[in-house]
């Protein structure tokens, strides 16, 4: 197999030879940070389930009121996804990756893991953790 220079391009070649429900996870992900780096905050709340596990114990429309209030306050922000990982089980997935994160004035990659539940035909985000962060190079920006 031909060597892949770039990680996005990485990303998608494993995700055309992911099995469906996989690919289905891993598109439901893109689609999550997609809504999320264009500040669609409708489009990325869409992506967590109605009894979403708040990091913190509030309810779901406090935790969702907090997102919109930060998400809606920054002017720029970019989230990509790298390395994802999906180990699938039934009607649940745990996706692992690195994510990096840049806004205005603040830049971080970090680990993080999503837990998904199949909600129908959709995926939907049921659980989200992060990891230690991961020191970036302040100079560094996603275009």
């Amino acid at each position: 197999a031909a060597a892949v220079p770039a990680a996005a391009s990485r990303n998608a070649a494993s995700q055309r030879q992911a099995p469906p429900e996989q690919a289905a996870v891993l598109d439901t992900m893109q689609a999550w940070a997609a809504g999320w780096s264009r500040k669609d905050v409708d489009a990325y709340l869409g992506h967590y389930a109605d009894d979403f596990r708040t990091p913190n114990g509030e309810s779901r429309s406090e935790w969702a009121a907090q997102r919109r209030a930060r998400i809606e306050g920054r002017k720029r922000i970019a989230v990509a996804i790298i390395s994802p990982q999906v180990q699938m089980d039934g009607n649940m997935a745990t996706a692992t990756f690195t994510q990096q994160y840049v806004s205005d004035n603040f830049s971080e990659s970090s680990r993080k893991t999503l837990l998904l539940a199949r909600r129908g035909d959709a995926w939907k985000i049921l659980q989200e953790t992060v990891g230690k962060a991961v020191p970036t190079d302040k100079q560094q920006k996603i275009r």
